[in-house]
């Protein structure tokens, strides 16, 4: 099965040439697909990227922080969500915590909303070791509970060569040095209604069927696009992005570009300004985000966040 829709989103491959930094597997033989086979520890040990985007702050129970930009106009829904996501690989991740930059598309109350996430993390209870990889995780109430990738039944996959957790190939990018992205895309199909994840510009890993999120009968309600990390215990939290703050230079700070999402006529929008509300929790100053809003790079329109974690209070 294949989508009957393509959205045509900005991205950092539409406007300029990169090489795709996608590891792929062994391509599956006509008409099969990659499965991972999953280990009971993958379903207990896995820390759920839900976040307290109504509270005060940004912070969801004790240890879990974001920084990033949550979007909401009132009257408006939203068929798709997406981002070119600057690719780092965050040090010092213990085993009981992750860092994760994400673009997400949510429906309903913030205790009950239906979510769709999707971008990278590290995170080694889920994945085995400190590698950086792509991510996709589904809820339907908040996050009590929750899926990844394809640890249980739901995501449909489709492409014989990439799944929702694909590795990267080691390029990773470096401060002051080469910058390497990542265009993820996750949108609703009219025809269908099913919503599918797609990487790249054309590499459609699957779907979830429209069934399983009964708060997307009119799209989803709210966005966002941003940092996440998970600490436990009285540890340091984790560096998030780059591990450096923003400060306007794109060889420094983690970055988004590209920033867009699906509006009701399933068509690509640039975001509102005034519609983008800062999340950044103050775990003792150590994540901070910085919007820039429409750049003249090329880059349409980008922020930066991140930060070096620490002692949060």
């Amino acid at each position: 099965m294949k989508p009957t829709f393509f959205p045509t989103m900005e991205s950092s491959s539409t406007t300029r040439s990169k090489p795709s930094i996608l590891k792929a597997s062994a391509k599956c033989p006509e008409g099969t697909v990659p499965i991972r086979r999953t280990q009971k520890d993958d379903l207990t040990n896995a820390k759920p990227p839900k976040a307290n985007f109504g509270g005060n702050d940004s912070s969801n129970s004790v240890g879990q922080y974001i920084a990033g930009y949550l979007y909401q106009a009132i009257g408006e829904a939203y068929y798709g969500v997406s981002a070119s996501i600057n690719v780092f690989n965050p040090d010092m991740v213990a085993s009981d915590q992750f860092s994760a930059a994400e673009i997400m598309v949510a429906a309903g109350p913030f205790t009950e909303m239906n979510a769709i996430y999707a971008g990278w993390m590290v995170q080694p209870n889920l994945y085995g070791n400190n590698d950086t990889r792509l991510f996709a995780f589904t809820t339907i109430d908040g996050g009590k509970t929750g899926c990844y990738n394809t640890l249980c039944p739901g995501f449909v996959q489709v492409d014989p060569s990439f799944t929702p957790s694909t590795p990267l190939l080691d390029k990773y990018s470096t401060f002051g040095g080469t910058q390497h992205t990542i265009d993820v895309n996750i949108y609703q199909d009219p025809a269908t209604k099913n919503w599918w994840l797609m990487y790249e510009k054309n590499i459609s890993i699957g779907y979830w069927p429209n069934s399983l999120f009964p708060l997307f009968t009119a799209g989803g309600s709210f966005l966002y696009w941003g940092g996440n990390v998970m600490n436990a215990g009285e540890k340091p939290a984790p560096r998030m992005g780059s591990g450096r703050f923003p400060d306007g230079d794109y060889q420094h700070a983690c970055y988004f570009e590209h920033i867009q999402y699906i509006d009701a006529s399933y068509k690509p929008v640039d975001p509102q300004a005034d519609n983008m509300k800062e999340m950044s929790h103050q775990c003792g100053d150590w994540y901070r985000v910085r919007y820039f809003g429409l750049s003249k790079e090329g880059r349409g329109h980008t922020f930066q966040f991140g930060g070096p974690g620490g002692i949060c209070y």
